[in-house]
């Protein structure tokens, strides 16, 4: 099983002088580059004047360079785009005007038109403007997710150095990216396991159908570990400060023009595809996912479409246990048909935990400091902290979180008769439970085995659990200051629209 990555063309070498140029100075200058203009109260003339004539000056025209250039000089630009987006902004200057003072290459071609070729000639429907893919995707190293032996995905790098392009010049910032990428690649793994299901490829009472939700479950609990992992970090490498968070890195989420979005979770395409698959549907959900659309690539929008106009799984699995339908199957039916009811819960569970999650770290790195730092007297920033990036406050992360731990598969499971489950049950027992792992090559194995109270529970049920007991009620997600299940008090991030 194979992901096709918006990367899957290998990077080429890396192009000789001005494009080399570029990336060098993104990675070793940006950062103080910015630091100088912000804690300069002037016109930051001198910033502009900076990358003007480092960065901009040589670069050539859009139609010379290959996809691959032009999604090195995205994600380049981009980083440049928006630590000018905070200097106009913390300087008290219009957003808009000062990108439109600087000029690109030889026709002077300004920035935001330049910007826009260069999406268009990547090749993949980029927009016109820095999004999740072109700060995360396509920047941090490349990740492998493997399914027990098998490579099921590639996540590269579109440069051969691997190192990341940041803001703020820390590994912080550079531990994040990672961590967001490897959730998007644990996603596209989880993804591409479902939608035969969903899309019907495989009915729901194929025998295949179960294992496929065992792996897209597998590839979610990797993803929950890969968080619980940064978050025991904490300021230690492979983690991250909250004050840097807070007071550096998302600072650089200003919108480069009104109405428009800064990069952030809920762009993360495949947890979008993975709720619309599953059946989290609600008209508010899908008004949020579609005003995002101007910050996705296009195949990206088109897929959540074609999931959209699909019946869930949910729905599929209802429909199947309809009971002027379930009366007219054989039991061997029934008992697959139950396996794949039992698999779809398990599925529902996992990325309900990783859910939850997000909302932990979510608590841990923003709202919380928010709730101490609204007792004190703390000076204005360029983004607000009083929400996320895209404007979610802290209980409509919780309300997003409670919708995927409610159970929908339980109240399915309610209408299957114990000796379909029973059986059901026993198969599933004989199946070994598939290995889903991450690496980065070159520099870690990106797992840990022995974790902490194990999750806060079961990967899977007991043997008769459904068919002996009523069903269990999901875990409500709860207030701030409550205790909750996880490392310091906080849960264990990122989920599509979280932030």
């Amino acid at each position: 099983m194979h992901v096709d990555s918006l990367c899957s063309q290998p990077a080429g070498p890396i192009s000789p002088g001005v494009i080399k140029k570029v990336g060098e100075w993104t990675l070793e200058c940006l950062p103080e580059a910015t630091k100088r203009a912000l804690d300069d109260d002037s016109v930051p003339s001198a910033f502009l004047a900076e990358i003007d004539s480092v960065v901009l000056t040589d670069l050539p025209d859009v139609v010379d360079l290959t996809q691959v250039e032009a999604r090195r000089l995205l994600v380049d630009l981009g980083f440049c785009g928006s630590a000018v987006a905070r200097v106009a902004t913390e300087s008290g200057h219009d957003v808009a005007h000062l990108l439109g003072t600087l000029g690109v290459g030889a026709h002077r071609r300004t920035f935001r038109d330049y910007y826009a070729d260069l999406a268009t000639r990547s090749g993949v429907g980029h927009p016109p403007r820095q999004t999740f893919v072109s700060t995360i995707t396509w920047n941090a190293p490349t990740i492998e997710v493997r399914v027990d032996d098998t490579v099921a995905a590639t996540l590269p790098s579109v440069f051969d150095d691997q190192r990341t392009r940041t803001w703020t010049g820390t590994s912080d910032e550079a531990s994040l990216w990672l961590l967001f990428k490897k959730c998007a690649g644990l996603g596209a793994v989880a993804n591409v396991a479902l939608a035969p299901v969903v899309f019907g490829d495989l009915p729901v009472d194929s025998p295949d159908a179960p294992g496929r939700l065992a792996v897209a479950t597998a590839a979610m609990e990797e993803m929950q570990d890969q968080m619980r992992i940064f978050s025991m970090a904490g300021n230690r490498a492979g983690g991250m400060s909250a004050d840097v968070f807070i007071y550096g890195i998302r600072q650089f989420g200003v919108p480069w023009e009104d109405g428009a979005e800064a990069p952030s979770g809920p762009h993360e395409a495949e947890w979008i595809k993975r709720d619309v698959m599953l059946g989290l549907r609600s008209p508010n959900y899908l008004a949020d996912v579609r005003r995002r659309y101007p910050m996705l690539l296009e195949p990206d929008v088109h897929a959540i479409e074609k999931a959209i106009g699909q019946p869930s799984l949910a729905e599929k699995l209802r429909v199947a246990w309809r009971s002027d339908l379930r009366d007219e199957v054989d039991a061997a039916t029934k008992a697959r048909l139950a396996a794949t009811t039992l698999a779809a819960r398990s599925l529902w569970r996992a990325t309900g935990r990783c859910s939850s999650a997000h909302l932990g770290l979510a608590r841990k790195f923003l709202f919380s400091h928010l709730r101490k730092q609204a007792r004190t007297s703390t000076s204005p920033t360029a983004v607000s902290n009083d929400s996320g990036i895209t404007g979610m406050a802290e209980q409509d992360v919780v309300r997003l979180a409670e919708q995927r731990l409610r159970g929908v598969f339980d109240d399915i499971l309610r209408h299957v008769d114990p000796k379909s489950l029973v059986a059901a049950e026993a198969e599933l027992g004989r199946r070994p439970s598939p290995a889903c792992t991450l690496v980065v090559p070159g520099i870690d194995a990106g797992r840990v085995r022995d974790l902490p109270n194990h999750r806060c529970g079961d990967r899977t049920s007991e043997s008769g659990q459904f068919a002996l007991d009523p069903s269990v009620p999901p875990p409500r997600v709860r207030g701030p200051g409550e205790d909750r299940c996880g490392l310091d008090g906080e849960d264990v991030v990122p989920a599509a629209a979280g932030e």
